[in-house]
């Protein structure tokens, strides 16, 4: 019997270039069921630019990106499939940016149900019971009918979440999600994002948090120069790099360990990435 986890979502030699500056160089990378994997690396280094990549936002010159064994967008800057095929393929991966990217005009709730009723087809009513259900399930039940700009930069985030979250998407990509939040807005993103690791959700996360990284994640990926420059089991990697630039990249901060459970009172996650 094999016990090797099948991929959700893998990519093959992915190759990208903005103008003559090579941003992505040959990665290949696969994304087990209920993994979270972490993206870390230097400002430049192709995170969030190969995590677009993974989510079919943007094209990318060489290789291949494939969902479930299948091959769902290739090189060459054309997609594989017909546009409503790929609106459709898109729909299987969940994005929350650094700027939350809300409709300012309306509620969370509000939000929250545009996706389901617009994209999945889903009626009012059962769009509404399930966006409540995320809401409070990412600790903003009691701001149901706030409009955006009353919510705070974490609730708002957290919005963002609950929001990619009623898609009911395979994969779940992130891009710094808590880069643009004040200090002390970090931890209630961050407590949730650990609660979906531990809940199994499947999530890839472009993070600067070595903290999160390190008790959340199940693997790091070090990224250097648009390559895949040291990978393996958080803990191992950041406990003990065995490159000299993922050591040069880890020196310049400090982290500590933090709860990954939510406790009594709220998020309690201590902001996990201090810069010396």
């Amino acid at each position: 019997m094999n016990s090797t986890p099948s991929p959700v979502l893998s990519v093959a030699g992915l190759d990208k270039s903005y103008g003559e500056r090579k941003i992505l160089n040959g990665i290949s990378l696969d994304v087990n069921c209920g993994e979270t994997l972490v993206l870390i690396g230097a400002s430049g280094s192709g995170k969030s630019t190969l995590l677009r990549c993974m989510g079919l936002l943007d094209p990318f010159e060489a290789g291949t990106v494939s969902l479930n064994g299948e091959v769902i967008a290739t090189g060459g800057g054309h997609r594989r499939h017909e546009s409503r095929a790929e609106s459709r393929r898109r729909a299987n991966f969940g994005f929350v940016f650094q700027q939350f990217n809300l409709f300012g005009h309306r509620t969370a709730l509000e939000n929250v149900m545009e996706g389901p009723r617009v994209v999945r087809g889903m009626g009012k009513a059962a769009a509404r019971k399930l966006s409540v259900e995320l809401l409070e399930r990412v600790g903003v039940g009691h701001r149901l009918h706030a409009a955006v700009p009353e919510m705070s930069g974490g609730e708002q985030q957290r919005v963002a979440i609950a929001r990619a979250l009623a898609m009911e998407p395979q994969c779940l990509l992130l891009d710094e999600p808590t880069s643009a939040l004040d200090p002390e807005l970090v931890a209630e993103v961050l407590d949730v994002v650990a609660q979906l690791a531990q809940e199994g959700t499947t999530m890839v996360i472009v993070t600067h948090e070595m903290g999160f990284a390190y008790e959340a994640a199940d693997r790091v990926v070090f990224m250097c120069n648009g390559t895949v420059h040291e990978q393996g089991p958080a803990r191992a990697v950041l406990d003990s790099p065995s490159t000299t630039a993922l050591k040069s990249f880890l020196r310049r901060f400090h982290y500590a360990s933090f709860p990954s459970t939510p406790q009594p009172g709220g998020a309690v996650l201590t902001p996990a990435l201090d810069p010396h």
